[in-house]
């Protein structure tokens, strides 16, 4: 009987089109077959392929992926309005051409005298309202959480407009816990979330358990802890394998290690590596 349901599954399995066996058999052992079967236009493939191709991200390096000149200019007026929202003092955005300086640095760099010479850039700056009148600064001049926010913004209109995935580690970086909520309930937000666009991130804010301004930031089956061995293999589980009362305090559980996923500290050895250290004199000069 069971040989015979065997055999039964087994002919019944499709056989694969011709083109995705040819693609097999060009896959080398480094390469995607997904992104190699797209290459090859592979209809069957190409949504799966672009779903993956239009995830945003933002590593704890810094680092943002899916950001262009292009996508700016068309997100100006929502990224100044949420700058204003988030009490940043930026009143508006505009673009301004590079100053020659600038312009000078930049052929200097790039330019090797050969043929046409780089036209010259515009830049986004940021006005703010000050008390003989308005000035514009440019990103690198705001604060880091002025600058994390704009670029998470982005990010998530992105994100919003095309109902993507956007990843993010450490949200909560250089963000106050009520920007953090605001960007979260984003996503959770069904009138402004229309077509399925999902948020996963990281963080580290304990409050983002709890309520902020009288609202629950996240919902118990949104939130997942991680939690290293003593090999150093991480493990990932739900809260919900704990059942937690609706009413219960999520923020101080976590903290007194109901939950787990919280560093073992060896006070000992953290304050004896304290203590071990060199007198200033003896500190070599950073080179």
């Amino acid at each position: 009987m069971l040989v015979q349901q065997v055999g039964q599954q087994a002919s019944g399995v499709e056989v694969p089109p011709r083109g995705l066996r040819q693609v097999a058999k060009l896959a080398e052992p480094n390469v995607l077959f997904l992104s190699l079967a797209a290459r090859s236009r592979q209809e069957d493939f190409q949504r799966v392929y672009d779903w993956f191709r239009r995830i945003a991200w933002r590593t704890s390096n810094g680092d943002y992926g899916a950001l262009s000149l292009p996508a700016v200019l068309d997100d100006c007026a929502r990224l100044a309005d949420l700058l204003r929202a988030a009490d940043t003092g930026i009143v508006g955005t505009e673009m301004v051409d590079e100053s020659d300086a600038e312009y000078a640095a930049r052929i200097s760099r790039m330019w090797s005298g050969k043929g046409k010479p780089p036209t010259r850039q515009k830049r986004l700056h940021f006005r703010h309202q000050g008390v003989d009148g308005s000035a514009t600064l440019a990103l690198s001049d705001q604060s880091m959480g002025t600058q994390h926010l704009y670029r998470l913004g982005r990010l998530a209109f992105r994100s919003l407009d095309l109902g993507s995935l956007l990843v993010v580690d450490e949200l909560d970086s250089s963000l106050h816990p009520y920007l953090a909520a605001k960007l979260i309930n984003l996503f959770r937000d069904p009138d402004i979330n229309t077509r399925g666009a999902q948020l996963i991130f990281t963080g580290h804010d304990v409050s983002l358990l709890g309520r902020i301004q009288g609202e629950q930031v996240l919902l118990g089956d949104n939130i997942w802890f991680t939690e290293k061995n003593e090999c150093g293999a991480t493990e990932l589980f739900a809260i919900s394998d704990f059942k937690p009362r609706g009413e219960e305090n999520r923020e101080r559980r976590y903290l007194a290690g109901r939950y787990g996923a919280v560093p073992r500290i060896d006070d000992e050895l953290f304050a004896a590596a304290l203590a071990a250290r060199k007198e200033h004199g003896d500190v070599p000069a950073e080179s």
